[in-house]
Formats: structure tokens, sequence, C-alpha cells
């Protein structure tokens, strides 16, 4: 983690060696350290799409979306809910950097593969998460449309006030 740490606060220039150095690491690690692993492969898979071309970093971003998906089903609550927040963050963006027309593509597939692990969640940060992608595409929508998005965040922080009372 530490050594993902520094290539994060590396400068630009100097952050794909970095990157290779942790992924180095992560080739390393015994089988045993699978959690582990996949975290800090997912990390450096989405590190990675944010300084490549656009199409090595759609590549990038779906490679870090399928392993974290596949290890949210075997994950206690609370490191469900770290996971799930990440990936909703690394979604979060890369849907900035797409095209409108592929951040609307985008936003509809995920909808529904995010909204089973959202209900599951045990903590509020997955929902703040989604909150957010909700609140960014609500801002792309007008009328009924951002209303309705709008309405999904309000029904979320009901939730969220349940969880976490005044």
């Amino acid at each position: 983690d530490a050594l993902y740490e520094r290539a994060m606060l590396s400068p630009q220039l100097e952050r794909a060696s970095w990157l290779d150095r942790v992924q180095h690491l992560i080739d390393s690690l015994p089988a045993h350290e699978g959690i582990q692993q996949g975290w800090l492969q997912a990390n450096t898979l989405w590190a990675r799409a944010e300084i490549v071309d656009s199409r090595t970093a759609q590549t990038l971003h779906e490679r870090a979306f399928v392993l974290v998906q596949s290890y949210l089903p075997n994950l206690d609550d609370t490191h469900r809910d770290v996971w799930l927040t990440r990936l909703i963050d690394g979604e979060r963006a890369h849907l900035q950097r797409i095209s409108r027309a592929a951040r609307v593509t985008r936003l509809h597939q995920l909808q529904p593969a995010i909204q089973g692990h959202l209900d599951e969640a045990s903590s509020i940060a997955p929902l703040l998460s989604w909150i957010s992608v909700l609140g960014d595409w609500a801002d792309s929508l007008q009328g009924a449309a951002a209303a309705a998005k709008l309405d999904e965040t309000e029904a979320l922080f009901a939730r969220i006030q349940t969880m976490v009372p005044e």
C-alpha cells in the first residue's frame, strides 16, 4: 500500500514508473494475499487509466470494474462497503473523462449493476459516493429527468438518516 501511495503522490511523468513497481509487487504476492492483491490491482488499474490514452483507459477501467465486482460477493460487510465505495468513485472519475454519449450509456448500465450492492450496504460511504454520481447525472439532465435523479438522492439521504441518526 505504501508503494501505491508513493506512486499516486509522484509527479504524473514519474507515475507510470512507480505503478510498474506496484505491479511487480502485486505479481510477487503469494496467492493467499488475494484480497490485498485484488485491492492493489484494481487501484493500480484505475491509476494507470488516468495517465494513458482514452482507449487504453477504457480497457483498464473495465478490468478494474470486473475485478472489484468479482470480489464483492466474498467480502464481509465492512470490506464490501469499502470496495463498493472505491468502485463507485472509480466509476465517477471514469464518467468525467468520457464523452457525453458514452457517459449516458455507462450510467444506464451502471445503475442496475450497482443497485443490489447499494441495497446491501451497511455503511453510508457507498451511499454518499452514489449520491455524488446521481448528482452529476442530474446535472446533465433537464426537467423531470433531472428531478427524478434528485429524488433518488433524497431516498438515499433518508436511508442514511436511519443509519446515522442526528
